[in-house]
């Protein structure tokens, strides 16, 4: 008998994953990250929220998002994009069953922990808040 040599290509897990095979839209998640005690830390609301934002990131929504803020304000779009910037609103998050009853409280966990910036907080603006994916929880022991 032949030894068959498997790669990841005979496996197609968005058949498994995605709605439909047309969906293409996924956030990538390293073991890494998963295995790093900063991550472990985190509440499970707060694991849960990180990883809707990843997902969230790639998605037409955020792009529509985005580029509609940066339109109003007169900002740069490629700026934001390039540098992992998204927009997560409470419609947004319900549209991924998430309800945003205590939502600050895990926003503030995930920028503690290192995991995510808010790079323009716009609670007294009445308009969204700008989030950044950071690197800093590397460095959180």
């Amino acid at each position: 008998m032949s030894k068959r040599n498997y790669n990841m290509s005979d496996f197609n897990l968005s058949y498994y994953t995605s709605k439909n095979e047309k969906d293409k839209r996924f956030g990538c998640i390293y073991a890494g990250m998963l295995q790093s005690e900063a991550f472990k830390r985190l509440s499970h609301n707060a694991r849960l929220l990180l990883i809707t934002s990843i997902v969230h990131h790639s998605t037409t929504k955020n792009y529509n998002t985005l580029r509609k803020y940066c339109k109003l304000n007169d900002i740069d779009y490629d700026m934001f994009w390039k540098r992992g910037m998204f927009i997560l609103s409470a419609s947004q998050l319900a549209d991924y069953g998430i309800d945003s009853t205590h939502i600050a409280r895990h926003w503030r966990e995930l920028i503690d922990k290192g995991f995510v910036v808010c790079q323009y907080n716009n609670r007294h603006r009445k308009t969204y808040n700008i989030y950044q994916f950071s690197n800093k929880w590397r460095d959180i022991n």
